[in-house]
């Protein structure tokens, strides 16, 4: 079963050296078109809709975490926020240093 969220991604301090790697690393696993999405140097923004299928908004937030954290080399800061698009459906994610830790396997 999918469902339709509204995903926002925002991410900030990375290294300015892999901003299309991590660009590429969003569109990829988001399958975003690629239409939303604003670079200005400092942040990484981009708000689309997606179909998820096979995993629920958490998963889709690790796996996202996951894919920006390998293509910036190290930790930066990540905020997913999801809309299910149903009344009820608002979530939202973020990655601190413990949870980079934790998915990448080394140390805080």
């Amino acid at each position: 079963m999918s469902q339709n969220y509204e995903i926002m991604v925002k991410v900030v301090a990375y290294d300015e050296e892999k901003l299309e790697a991590i660009r590429d690393a969003i569109l990829d696993s988001c399958h975003f078109d690629g239409d939303g999405l604003d670079c200005d140097g400092n942040e990484i923004y981009i708000k689309e809709v997606v179909s998820l299928h096979n995993e629920d908004a958490e998963e889709f937030s690790d796996r996202l975490l996951a894919d920006i954290w390998v293509a910036n080399g190290k930790w930066c800061s990540v905020v997913i926020e999801t809309q299910w698009i149903d009344p009820e459906g608002y979530q939202s994610f973020s990655g601190d240093k413990a949870k980079y830790a934790e998915m990448m396997n080394v140390e805080a």
